[in-house]
This record gives structure tokens, sequence and C-alpha cells, in this order.
């Protein structure tokens, strides 16, 4: 696999494609075998072809990009044995599927209908050849692009996919195809171009005024269209910006769960390199994330949520996420724009801090992907120890299930805490050390801040208080706080004076 990426980085597509052939044909199956009791045996469907290779040095591994999601990496280690299966390696090498292990449920992780059709044809064959339960089938993967789902989905009530065009691969100057293709294609200005298998919104331009558009790409390029659908809108706390929204939810076996929030200040294209900024400029942002995660049926207008789960019903799919955001079209105001709705779309549980919001919901999703599997293999579910993202203080320390006496502590922290993202800092750092509170700035520049937790996490909090790399921390007044204890996570609205605490217990930390 190393090889393969080596190739593939230096762009050495004959050598990348020829490595790529032997590997299905000398290590067609692999296994992973559970650390602990196995309790089911899972084939999983993969592909080796129309896909890239990275190798991070951070893992010490050979990781694919596209054409599979990442729900590999989540399943229970301790209890499940994982035999992957290259579908290409069946045209190379003769009864291989005599060879296959008996297996409890086959997963297919192959996920693009675009680039990856031949892999889902051949492990289309092999599902049937088996006979065993699959989850995700190959079919129902190829009946899912973007064409097929806006067919589907063209009468949903409260719900609206993009018109799309499909172009094919192209090559050379394409502004005049384009241009024919859209008005062909009933597609009005702005529409969007975008490559075929980049994510990120990587090859994706807003077309506001094709007559004087002049593209060309310098290799044969999948290109496609897609009617552009406003869903920015303005908010008095941001002045003079327009917000971008863009929301995931997953489904899983038929129940639609949400997942995250992603927005960005001035841009169509949402995605992490847009929304941290935003994020961090307009902190009160995550109170609107919790508000989605927490209840996202009252986060819409009434029924919209419902409605978007009827609708993601009909993809005959059982794990998969969507993106989507409320239409501020005057023709269409109010309807959920579905971005997107594929099985390609991969989960942060590993990425992100335990403890935080985004986390909580992804294991959520897990676990429900866990019941589907047991369900699907015909075994009772158990309880397993859901992988773990990044480190934090509330479960490393056991601060989670302290039976500690609870403390409420106010804090004025002086020094640089103003415009350097500290309020975000805070904000994430109660819910890693499993506490509870609210931050704000004041205007003589210190930011004040009420927590509240187990006496043994208040106490860790503050003796290792740290803040991000551009804060300044001069001077951290600790007191008791009188009022009444915070019962969530917020950043509060600025004020010009301090709220009065009780008597001073600790200061001049620094």
């Amino acid at each position: 696999m190393m090889v393969i990426a080596i190739y593939s980085e230096l762009g050495l597509n004959d050598a990348t494609e020829s490595s790529v052939r032997q590997l299905a044909v000398d290590a067609p199956i692999t296994s992973r075998r559970p650390s602990s009791r196995q309790r089911m045996r899972v084939l999983v469907l993969c592909t080796t072809a129309n896909i890239s290779f990275r190798y991070s040095r951070e893992s010490a591994k050979v990781h694919t990009e596209g054409g599979h999601n990442n729900l590999m990496t989540m399943f229970d280690s301790d209890n499940v044995e994982l035999i992957r299966f290259c579908v290409e390696s069946l045209e190379y090498k003769d009864d291989l599927v005599s060879s296959i292990p008996d297996v409890d449920v086959i997963y297919n992780a192959i996920t693009d209908p675009n680039r990856c059709e031949r892999a889902l044809e051949l492990a289309s064959g092999l599902c049937d050849l088996l006979g065993r339960p699959v989850i995700n089938p190959p079919s129902g993967v190829l009946d899912t692009t973007r064409e097929r789902n806006v067919e589907r989905l063209r009468h949903a009530d409260s719900v609206l996919l993009p018109e799309t065009v499909r172009l094919g691969s192209l090559n050379g100057d394409i502004g005049e195809v384009i241009r024919d293709a859209a008005s062909e294609g009933g597609l009005t200005p702005p529409f969007i171009m975008r490559a075929s298998g980049f994510q990120n919104g990587k090859h994706a331009h807003l077309i506001h005024e094709p007559g004087e558009l002049r593209v060309r790409v310098s290799e044969p390029t999948e290109v496609y269209l897609l009617q552009y659908h406003d869903v920015s809108y303005v908010d008095p706390r941001a002045p003079g910006s327009r917000l971008y929204p863009k929301y995931r939810a997953f489904m899983v076996d038929g129940k639609l769960y949400p997942i995250h929030f992603r927005v960005a200040e001035d841009d169509w294209k949402v995605h992490m390199p847009q929304s941290a900024p935003t994020y961090r400029k307009f902190p009160w942002l995550y109170d609107v994330a919790s508000d989605f995660l927490e209840n996202p049926s009252g986060h819409f207008p009434d029924g919209v949520w419902s409605a978007l789960e009827r609708a993601m019903q009909q993809i005959p799919l059982d794990y998969f996420g969507v993106d989507f955001a409320v239409s501020t079209d005057p023709a269409t105001a109010g309807k959920l724009v579905v971005f997107e709705a594929n099985a390609a779309m991969r989960s942060f549980l590993l990425d992100s801090h335990e403890c935080v919001p985004e986390h909580e919901a992804a294991k959520v999703v897990i676990r429900a992907t866990h019941d589907l599997f047991c369900k699907r293999a015909g075994v009772s579910p158990w309880q397993f120890s859901i992988p773990r993202g990044k480190r934090s203080p509330a479960v490393e320390h056991g601060f989670v299930d302290s039976n500690a006496p609870r403390l409420v502590r106010h804090l004025l922290i002086r020094g640089k805490v103003q415009g350097v993202g500290f309020r975000e800092w805070f904000w994430h750092a109660l819910y890693r050390h499993g506490l509870k509170g609210w931050v704000r700035n004041l205007n003589d520049g210190r930011a004040e801040a009420v927590i509240s937790g187990p006496e043994d996490a208040v106490t860790w909090f503050l003796d290792h208080f740290d803040s991000p790399e551009k804060a300044r921390i001069h001077e951290i007044s600790v007191s008791e706080w009188q009022g009444v204890p915070p019962d969530g996570v917020s950043i509060a609205e600025d004020v010009e004076m301090p709220a009065t605490a009780g008597s001073n217990l600790r200061g001049a930390v620094v």
C-alpha cells in the first residue's frame, strides 16, 4: 500500500495502476481479528481502483482517499472480526469466492457510484453469490447518484434537491459545453460547476455569467453542474456579514441523527477551513450548533426535520450522510435544500475531542450503527467501548462519573484574552473537563466566566488552566459564585461590568 501511495503522490499513474492491480492479486483477503471474544464476523468489501492513496506520517499508515467512508475504523475491535476483501481480485483470480470465510453480515464499504461503478458491479455479484445480509447493498449505492436522488425526491414534502446535469468526461476548452448543457438542463444563473471526485469544495465554482465563461481543463475530467439555491442569511450579531450554513445528519437504519453544523462567512463553500474562523469570529454560533444537536426537530420550522427523515428513508441505503440547509430563496423559502446525500460521508468521531457535543453526537450514531449490524447479523447487541477521540481530562481522570461535591466559581481573567479565540477555547475546555458554565468579554478587556462541576474537575481545571496560542493570561481571580449555577455551556453577550460574586478565593494565578 505504501508503494502505491508514493507512486500516486509522484503522479506516476501507470505505476500506481499496476501496483493496485498487483495488490488485488497478491493480497485480496486480509483479516483483523478481535482482541477479546469474537461476537461477530463482518466481510468488508473494498476497492483499490479509481481512488487515491495518502501516506500519513502521524499514523504511519496508508489511507485511501475517495471511494470509501471511514466506518471501518470505528468497529468494536475487541469483539468484531473484520475480513476485508478487494473486489477487483475477482477479475484476476479464479475460485476466490470459496476462500472467503463464513460471515455473519457483509458491509459494502465502496461508496462512489460514479468513480467505482465497476467495483460496485463486482461487489453486487459477490453479495448475490454469498447470500448473507448486506449493509449498504452495492446496488443501492449505484442507485444513489445525484441524478437519481433528484428524481427520487423530486416531489418530497419540504425538501429540495438541486437539479443536476452531468457532462461526462471533458478536456480542453469547455466553456461553450457548459453554457449549452446548463441551458438544455434548465439551469439558471447562478449555478455550480464541479469536478467529480473531489471534496471540501475543491474544483467547485459558482457561475454567475455563463455567457462570459472561459474554462479549460488540462486532462480528461468528469464535470457536472448543479442549480444553486441560496441558503445564506444575515444576523444582527454579525453586522456587515452574510452567513452560509450547512448542517449534516446521518441516516442509520431509517432514523435521522444530527451530527454537526458548519457555517462560513461571505463564502458559499462551507467546509471546515471556512467554518473554523467563522466560529472564532462569532462564537455565539456554538449555541446554534448545540441547539441543532440537542433538539433538531425544534431547531427548524415545525415538521421540517421529520419531512427530511421521511425523504431520506426513500434512499436505498442503511448508513449514509446528508448535508442540507434551509432555503432563503423567495421562491423556495423554508424548504430544506439537500446538498448531498450519499454513503461517502465520514464521521468525525476520532478527530473530535471527547465530551464535546459533536463527539457525543458521533457516538450516538456509532451506537445506532452497532445495533444495525447486530440486527442484520442476528446477534444480540452488547455494550462495547466506542473508539476514543482526542483525549479529554473528563474521561482521562474520571470526572464524568465523579461523585465529588459540586463547586461553582466566578472567574475574572486579565491579559490578552479578547480577539484571540479565548472564549471559543474556553467553551471547548468546559466540555472537555465535564464542566458547565459561561464565558463573556468585558468592556475593559478582561474576560469573565462562571464554572460549575464536581470539586475534583473544577480544581483540576483551575490548577492546569491553559489558553489558546495567541492569548496571554496575566491574572485569574477566583471567587465563590452566589448567583444561579449554570445548567449548560454557553458564550454570553459582552457586558460593561462583571457580575457581583462572593468572597475572593484565589488571585494572581498566572
